[in-house]
């Protein structure tokens, strides 16, 4: 979907104001290209999980007073330095405008922000990428690093999802059914999802986000619908699991965690395929399965397997150029990755607290 953007000549002149709620949800609900993350609950779940400072700003006509923009920002600390990011952790979440006016001063107010508070760098995330000569007069820089792989649900409509799986593919799935293998609905059990999520974060050897965050995600979220949590289990053994998020005509596949019998069991598989089937039979339109860094090969090929299309996305910075290179996945964490496959659980749980420096 395209950015909304005014003629280039837009002359109407805009002031930027802190957010309410009401006029942030008005404006972001009506937007083409607003995303999950801009729903005013993130704020809460990010300030209350990681203590992360923000602003949610919307710029407005002079004269009518009329919204024509918004950014969410956050103030991001770390023993390194500071950032202002729009949004932590995910792959979008940037600016929304309606007037180049807006853009124009949504990131003239954030490099004012970031000088307040000694901010070297901020950083604006976005599926598509800003007009370009907008995005050059505010001085921003552009970085295609990310890659999005999302799947298109509309082809599902004459071949089902079944069918095109393939037997290969589908033998595994039908086995582990076969087994007991069954997917739930798991509410808010912030609890059974947290020990999959150190499970699988030990197993790649990657820090665990700290147990507050999906707990404040699951009971914000889930009964508004926002969010689901799906389970795979065998018995009442808890196999495989995902957070689902849901976004107009879309479904994000957020999060995902597994235990080791769960992957020689199909467990993943069996449960993104109910994730998938369920959206094709809700009339979805997308399943978004996120992005990953160009190194992550192994993953990005499993996407593709799920009849996902992958593109790079773009990220925009002011001041230092910090954008991307956050990568987990680069050779030179190789060391550090080791460690944290060999921490014991309850320390790599306290370890999970630190995550927050990396938003």
């Amino acid at each position: 979907m395209p950015v909304v953007s005014a003629p280039a000549h837009d002359r109407c002149s805009t002031h930027v104001v802190e957010a309410t709620e009401s006029a942030w949800s008005s404006f972001v609900s009506a937007h083409p290209d607003a995303t999950a993350y801009h729903s005013w609950q993130w704020r809460g779940i990010f300030e209350r999980s990681f203590g992360y400072r923000s602003w949610y700003l919307l710029a407005a006509d002079d004269e009518t007073g009329a919204i024509t923009g918004a950014l969410p920002l956050f103030l991001v600390t770390s023993p390194f330095g500071r950032r202002l990011v729009a949004v932590p952790f995910r792959d979008r979440g940037g600016l929304l405008w309606i007037r180049d006016s807006a853009f124009t001063e949504l990131v003239a107010e954030a490099r004012r922000i970031a000088s307040k508070v000694g901010a070297t760098t901020v950083e604006f995330k976005s599926t598509e990428p800003y007009p370009p000569a907008a995005a050059a007069a505010a001085g921003l820089r552009e970085r295609f690093y990310w890659i999005r792989s999302v799947v298109p649900l509309r082809e599902f409509a004459t071949v089902s999802l079944w069918r095109r799986l393939g037997t290969k593919r589908r033998s595994p799935i039908r086995h582990a059914q076969d087994a007991g293998m069954v997917c739930e609905d798991g509410g808010i059990d912030a609890d059974a999802w947290y020990d999959l999520h150190l499970r699988t974060q030990q197993r790649l050897g990657l820090p665990p986000f700290p147990r507050r965050f999906f707990r404040t995600l699951l009971e914000t979220l889930v009964p508004c619908g926002a969010a689901r949590l799906l389970l795979a289990k065998r018995g009442s053994a808890i196999m495989a699991a995902t957070i689902l998020l849901d976004h107009r005509s879309d479904v994000i596949y957020g999060y995902a965690a597994s235990t080791s019998e769960g992957q020689r069991h199909a467990a993943g598989d069996v449960v993104l395929y109910s994730a998938l089937d369920a959206a094709i039979a809700a009339g979805r339109e997308t399943f978004d399965m996120g992005s990953d860094a160009p190194l992550q090969q192994g993953l990005l090929f499993f996407k593709k397997r799920w009849f996902a299309v992958q593109k790079p996305i773009p990220t925009y910075t002011l001041g230092a150029d910090s954008a991307g290179v956050s990568d987990s996945s680069s050779p030179r964490y190789r060391l550090l990755r080791k460690g944290f496959e060999w921490l014991p659980r309850p320390v790599l749980r306290l370890a999970g607290h630190a995550t927050k420096y990396f938003g």
